[in-house]
């Protein structure tokens, strides 16, 4: 019997993380998930929701060989659209299209929305969907509300960014999905709107999305974490108890609708995982390579850019000696260094720790070192090494001297680590879009390669699977990462709304 479909909606989707996660779910032999809609505002990023669907189209139907035959075996990210255009798979790339849409979630787009939505579930015959999705989060963010501080001129009763969620809820009110999943930064709990709680008006919105007419349909909001929520934080999600190498902590709200919950009173909560997943798990079998310089890069001068560090060791200089100790032995390993700044191939994958499914051939994408300025490379340098002798990452009162940046408040203590090295056995800090400004909070542990993260490490530490490219530009690529929810948690809460189905 062939299996019956659950239709899933993604609004405000990003790069697809959240989708991701459901269709690595299907593991039911009665039902699927099937994605009928995702749309996606910024371009870049629907670039990569648009591939993502249609790489799912090929692989559904075993092509992948086939496909990347068609491509170089370089720069594979710059070559999609050749893909899309071969006569081949031209296809899988209307169907593709026709799937990811690229408009903004908006009251001017309702009635746009509504026609969409319509036309996909009466195709799929079933009114019982799945919504997910995370209306974007600056105005809620603890960052974002900080910088507005500093702005007089900033009024949050007239930031639309903080209303975004009643496009959702607009779609929920009516839709009447079955069940619908919204994510959202920790911030949101402590946010205010004329002093009240935005958090409490959100779940209010939710349980009953038009007020409390008698013929609206309401729902039954659910934790992942505990049975009975009392309390605002018991809807955050910490990733890292549950298998994702990352600290990151997010408000995750399952709400089922009325008449379904009181028939199968459901049970969501998420199992924790015994063992914690660490960096050095996530990444550590990526391929070597080194950072680049912003100024006359080359891999001579590069190594010349940190073998200066020995210049700046001078005996006034307060190094214990088991640091300065590292430190001479890691400058005589990058002497020997001979790597480069890009890689494309991966020759040993982690697959047992997720659901990762490699690209043919171990072609290997998104794995290219940023460029830093040399005395930021010292740092970084220095950084690792600390990190590396100590287990934690240095505060700027660890630096010797003549390593820290020339800023009037550097002793104020406000950017002690203003430098943040990711731990090798610990799980990562929080993935955030801020990767994409600079690489000073995201330093790989190995001194070996000083440089930041790449964009697939952060995709792996974010649990995106090896086959997932993204597209945009490399700063773009940072932002989806780290605006995604992690497929490998989406996988997990998907995997227990497929209960409810089944």
């Amino acid at each position: 019997m062939p299996k019956k479909i659950i239709p899933v909606i993604d609004l405000f989707a990003g790069p697809g993380g959240l989708s991701e996660g459901f269709h690595q779910a299907n593991s039911s032999k009665t039902h699927e998930f099937q994605t009928i809609l995702s749309i996606e505002k910024d371009p870049q990023a629907h670039k990569t929701l648009k591939f993502r669907s249609f790489w799912r189209k090929v692989s559904d139907k075993n092509r992948e060989l086939e496909a990347f035959s068609l491509l170089p075996k370089v720069e594979i990210e710059k070559h999609v659209e050749a893909l899309y255009k071969n006569c081949n798979f031209i296809d899988l790339a209307i169907e593709a299209d026709n799937e990811a849409l690229n408009f903004e979630l908006s009251p001017k787009n309702r009635l746009k929305l509504e026609k969409e939505i319509e036309t996909r579930l009466n195709k799929s015959g079933s009114n019982d969907f799945v919504l997910i999705g995370g209306p974007p989060c600056q105005a809620f963010s603890i960052a974002g509300r900080a910088k507005n501080l500093n702005n007089p001129n900033y009024v949050p009763e007239k930031d639309l960014r903080h209303f975004l969620y009643l496009e959702y809820l607009h779609v929920i009110s009516k839709f009447s999905p079955a069940v619908f999943v919204m994510e959202n930064v920790k911030g949101m709990l402590s946010a205010k709107i004329s002093g009240e709680s935005i958090f409490l008006k959100i779940l209010a919105d939710l349980r009953s999305p038009l007020g409390n007419k008698k013929s609206v349909t309401n729902y039954e909001l659910f934790s992942l974490t505990t049975e009975n929520p009392a309390d605002p934080e018991d809807f955050i999600v910490k990733a890292e108890e549950f298998g994702i190498p990352q600290k990151r902590h997010r408000v995750i709200i399952v709400g089922i609708r009325s008449d379904i919950a009181k028939k199968i009173k459901p049970k969501i909560v998420l199992k924790k995982e015994e063992n914690t997943v660490t960096i050095q798990n996530a990444i550590g079998d990526l391929p070597k390579i080194r950072s680049g310089l912003s100024k006359n890069d080359s891999l001579e001068n590069w190594i010349n850019t940190i073998n200066s560090l020995e210049k700046k060791m001078t005996p006034n200089q307060k190094i214990e000696p088991r640091l300065r100790a590292a430190i001479n032995s890691e400058i005589k390993n990058i002497k020997s260094n001979k790597l480069e700044k890009k890689s494309h191939l991966c020759t040993s994958i982690l697959s047992d720790l997720y659901f990762r499914k490699k690209l043919p051939n171990n072609l290997i994408a998104n794995h290219e070192s940023r460029t830093h300025m040399g005395d930021d490379l010292l740092r970084y340098f220095y950084a690792s090494i600390y990190a590396k002798t100590y287990g934690i990452s240095p505060k700027l009162n660890d630096f010797i001297s003549n390593l820290l940046p020339n800023h009037k408040n550097i002793k104020s203590g406000i950017f002690s680590d203003r430098f943040r090295v990711q731990v090798a056995k610990e799980p990562s800090n929080t993935i955030v879009s801020h990767i994409s400004k600079d690489g000073h909070y995201y330093i790989h542990p190995d001194p070996f390669q000083c440089r930041s993260l790449t964009v697939r490490e952060a995709a792996r530490i974010q649990t995106f699977p090896d086959d997932y490219i993204f597209l945009g530009t490399r700063t773009s690529q940072y932002s989806q990462v780290g605006n995604a929810v992690p497929p490998l948690l989406a996988k997990k809460i998907a995997s227990q709304i497929l209960k409810l189905f089944s």
